[in-house]
């Protein structure tokens, strides 16, 4: 026949006292101990598991459409802290490290700067976690002409 929890505790209870009487304070106190440190413990567990899964380190991969070609870019990024340092690597797989790279509330934000026939292009990256996506947005200015588009990138396996 299984004890419960709280029969168990009045059992231990009763054997430390030398007059065979049950110390309801001392068993309240002992009890209300262990709920602390058990509820320490899993918000220390919690904590420790959310602050990771909001860790934009890795290898992120997604898909875009450019002249009916479909065109990869993996993000290589490594977080310490509020900063973010990392390679994009896209058309002809050419890596391109990233600039201003930061954390700030939950959003990463960096710059792409590439250079191509002499012309200098800047691409801004805003994206948040959201489960194993990085979700955001590219900003560019090409030709004099703002752009934006959404990018919704995988972490790779």
């Amino acid at each position: 026949m299984m004890m419960s929890e709280i029969e168990y505790q009045f059992r231990i209870a009763t054997i430390f006292h030398s007059d065979k009487t049950l110390d309801t304070k001392g068993l309240t106190t002992m009890i209300r101990r262990q709920f602390l440190a058990f509820s320490a413990l899993a918000l220390f567990a919690l904590t420790s598991a959310n602050a990771a899964d909001k860790n934009f380190t890795g290898k992120w991969l997604y898909t875009w459409e450019r002249q009916g070609m479909k065109v990869e870019t993996t993000f290589d990024l490594k977080q310490d802290g509020d900063k973010v340092t990392g390679t994009v690597s896209g058309m002809g797989g050419m890596k391109t490290e990233i600039k201003d790279g930061a954390v700030k509330d939950g959003q990463l934000t960096f710059k792409v700067v590439r250079e191509r026939n002499g012309n200098t292009f800047s691409s801004d990256y805003a994206g948040k976690l959201e489960g194993d996506s990085f979700k955001g947005k590219i900003s560019m200015e090409i030709m004099g002409e703002k752009r934006e588009r959404e990018f919704d990138a995988k972490r790779a396996s």
